[in-house]
């Protein structure tokens, strides 16, 4: 059966003061390290895998910033993929970059090896909200790593916009947006600024040093946005993406429609045949466990017929498309009309749902907080 596959760069030149997914300095000698520990994870989980019978449909290079790595470490990770895996004439392939590590000549060695679609970490047009974010590129670069995407053939691109930022206003937002668009990405990613664990800006928040935007302003951008995007011909299709028709991203479109997926490197999580695998979020002990010829440190998750019902619903809520009623009540036995009936009523009274057609959908104001509307709507035993 066809797939996808995700695999974890965890390298940054700089750490972020807002981000908080699994991420170490970079220096070459570990990376040597980490792609040798790659190579190994692949062959140890895909030994009875070869010779698939469908293709990975999708590749996603996450990080992290993959692009911090050598020329020598992306061609030795495309041919230990291309041992275990076909694709078919339209397969996506996404590396994730960030604009100063984006030059001509790495991503001109991306599109050789097959990369066909680039996601661009921007997050601002905003020379302050840069520097408050820790970012290491400037204004200037974003444009060129877009020009040098298109210049090297790698013609689907995608940026990254962050908002609810420190000292947002209603006007350094639309500078964003209008910005961003100026580029005419096929792709806009415009997630909310959310500030989890032990990050220097959540501190400086608590502290005061910095303010927020309050939730109501937050909304309103949020919606705001949602309208400029949609006039300039990009469609939303779940909470935070939005595209040119037909450019949606195809492998988180994966994630969402709870399909299966392998998935390589320290924190990466699998889905495969009724089974969650993560991986440790640690290098050092992702390293030495895969050169001794172990897997590394990882819990299995056996995805249960409850636990697929709330992430029927969680996800499906997600996504424009909305949840279906029908496939709910057919595949798990919850007839969400029936059970939640009420609620939907005043969900839509107040503009939060839509239910029709068999599906419900989130409005734009629903999907600002969607996932407290999606809890409610689950069965009990949550």
């Amino acid at each position: 059966m066809a797939a996808s596959c995700y695999i974890h760069i965890p390298f940054c030149a700089r750490i972020c003061s807002y981000c908080d997914f699994y991420r170490v300095l970079h220096d070459p000698a570990t990376e040597q390290s980490f792609v040798a520990a790659l190579l190994g994870e692949m062959a140890l989980r895909l030994s009875d895998e070869r010779g698939l019978p469908a293709p990975l449909t999708t590749l996603y290079f996450g990080g992290g910033t993959p692009t911090t790595l050598s020329e020598q470490s992306w061609r030795r990770i495309f041919a230990t993929v291309g041992n275990y895996f076909s694709f078919g004439e339209t397969a996506e392939i996404t590396v994730e970059a960030n604009p100063e590590s984006a030059t001509a000549e790495k991503l001109q060695l991306l599109h050789e090896l097959g990369v066909n679609r680039v996601s661009f970490g921007a997050q601002s047009f905003s020379t302050a909200n840069l520097e408050r974010l820790g970012r290491i590129h400037n204004v200037e670069q974003i444009a060129l790593a877009v020009q040098n995407a298109r210049q090297a053939g790698i013609a689907n691109v995608s940026l990254d916009l962050i908002y609810g930022l420190p000292d947002e206003t209603d006007s350094s937002l639309d500078l964003d947006l209008k910005a961003a668009t100026a580029l005419t990405p096929q792709h806009l990613s415009f997630y909310a600024l959310t500030l989890e664990g032990e990050v220097p800006l959540r501190h400086q928040v608590q502290r005061q040093e910095v303010s927020l935007p309050d939730d109501d302003h937050i909304a309103k951008r949020y919606v705001t946005a949602i309208n400029f995007l949609g006039d300039r011909g990009y469609q939303q299709y779940e909470i935070s993406n939005f595209a040119l028709p037909g450019h949606e991203c195809r492998h988180n479109l994966a994630y969402w429609e709870q399909r299966d997926y392998f998935a390589f490197g320290p924190a990466a999580v699998a889905t495969l045949n009724g089974k969650r695998i993560r991986n440790e979020p640690d290098l050092m002990a992702y390293i030495k466990n895969l050169s001794a010829g172990r897997l590394p440190p990882h819990e299995i998750e056996h995805l249960t017929g409850s636990k697929r019902l709330l992430e029927t619903i969680m996800l499906s809520l997600r996504l424009t498309s909305g949840l279906d009623v029908t496939l709910l009540r057919d595949s798990f036995g919850y007839d969400i009309l029936i059970k939640r009936g009420d609620l939907l009523a005043k969900l839509q009274e107040v503009g939060d749902v839509i239910v029709a057609d068999g599906f419900i959908r989130l409005t734009g104001r629903g999907m600002f907080r969607s996932d407290l509307i999606a809890s409610s709507l689950c069965p009990d035993f949550v």
